[in-house]
């Protein structure tokens, strides 16, 4: 007669259909709980970093100014959104793109008491000594969060987000 065994090492060997999917469950749960969270986060980190290439710009051509001893210009271009630092004689020393335009863009300059300026390209002299004109830049993502960015006459920078 035969006899029939129960071997526990046999029957148990895998996962089965419904515990794979529950892990696939927990999974999606946890997914769907992080991303909206990450892709803010990405999103803010873009604002920040434009925000930093601004300042970045601003304070290269002032080092640029007193080094060389020559006015230096920061162009910003407000129709697409690009800051670029220039010799008073025309030549380029820094230019970048600050994002793609549904990603970041300058929404408005504006340089001492004058009114904002939304558009076209704004310019801001820096003299050899290193001072600038005093001005307020604003600049504001696709999830329209906005960051403004003050500088002083002595180029002092102030970032505030909003």
């Amino acid at each position: 007669m035969k006899r029939f065994r129960n071997d526990s090492r046999q029957s148990r060997a895998g996962f089965t259909l419904v515990e794979l999917f529950l892990v696939l469950v927990i999974i999606g749960f946890a997914m769907a709980v992080i991303f909206p969270v990450m892709a803010g986060a990405m999103s803010g980190g873009k604002l920040q970093s434009a925000t930093r290439m601004v300042v970045m710009a601003g304070r290269h051509a002032r080092a640029m100014a007193v080094l060389k001893q020559k006015v230096m210009n920061v162009e910003f271009d407000l129709d697409g959104s690009k800051v670029s630092v220039t010799s008073e004689d025309g030549g380029v020393e820094f230019s970048r793109d600050l994002w793609d335009l549904t990603m970041v863009k300058i929404v408005e300059v504006r340089m001492g008491e004058e009114n904002a300026q939304t558009e076209g390209k704004c310019v801001v002299p820096y003299e050899n000594n290193g001072t600038c004109t005093p001005y307020v830049l604003q600049l504001s993502d696709a999830r329209g969060q906005e960051t403004t960015v003050e500088v002083d006459p002595l180029a002092s920078v102030r970032a505030i987000r909003k």
